[in-house]
């Protein structure tokens, strides 16, 4: 379900991605108060893109307590390319300009909340490779669980 709620933020309001190239990847630290211990990593992989057909193809994953899932997600071009935008096309999109620190860095970020009958999410949006998310926090308001998702690193491809 994580993977659906981030990746629809994503192809809706990413604004920030440089131009794509296959094998581009993003890693991040991944933490969860769901169930004490569940800390990991989530890893984005573009594999194929068509410009054209405004489709890309992702390989995901997940890694939890030692277990690895890999899944490929479909994601739109566009989601890839709406290029360095500035903060004019942040806020008019109900974002906020933030500057903030994760493993990777420090960013000057675009920060998105939104909230559904679910749960509140904030995202902050960069011109990092793959799908531009810096930062990602989600807070469940069935069981006020949180899950954190910070840059570690990402890698342009040759």
């Amino acid at each position: 379900m994580l993977k659906f709620i981030v990746l629809g933020m994503l192809v809706t309001i990413s604004a920030f991605a440089a131009a794509p190239k296959v094998g581009d990847s993003a890693t991040y630290d991944l933490h969860t108060s769901q169930s004490p211990g569940d800390t990991g990593t989530l890893t984005w992989e573009l594999v194929s893109f068509d410009a054209a057909a405004n489709t890309s193809l992702l390989n995901q994953t997940i890694t939890i307590r030692g277990n690895t899932k890999v899944d490929q997600v479909a994601n739109t071009y566009e989601a890839l390319t709406l290029g360095d935008r500035d903060m004019t096309y942040c806020t008019a999109q109900g974002g906020v300009a933030d500057t903030i620190e994760v493993p990777a860095g420090r960013y000057t970020t675009c920060r998105i909340a939104a909230e559904d009958a679910n749960s509140q999410t904030t995202v902050w949006f960069s011109g990092v490779p793959v799908l531009s998310m810096v930062k990602f926090i989600q807070i469940s308001k069935a069981d006020n669980s949180k899950t954190e998702i910070d840059l570690r690193e990402f890698k342009k491809a040759l």
